[in-house]
């Protein structure tokens, strides 16, 4: 599906980094409970993420003034 933003309930790819993640002495498996698997679907692409969460904003601004925006929140 084109253009979409999904949420994976009960995703496998946390619990594989979970499960990566024991082996570390100060491993706490309930830490992993905060993350959520999303899933954005674009016209040619996909990108995938783990995330703590997300938040969502709209703005009438250009494509160049959203980016320079992103770029001055990481400075």
């Amino acid at each position: 599906m084109p253009y979409g933003a999904f949420k994976v309930q009960g995703a496998s790819w946390i619990a594989e980094l979970e499960k990566m993640n024991a082996v570390h002495p100060r491993h706490n498996k309930d830490r992993f409970n905060a993350y959520s698997h999303f899933i954005f679907t674009f016209h040619d692409s996909t990108f995938e993420c783990i995330s703590m969460g997300m938040e969502f904003k709209t703005r009438n601004d250009t494509v160049k003034q959203c980016l320079r925006g992103l770029v001055d929140t990481f400075r």
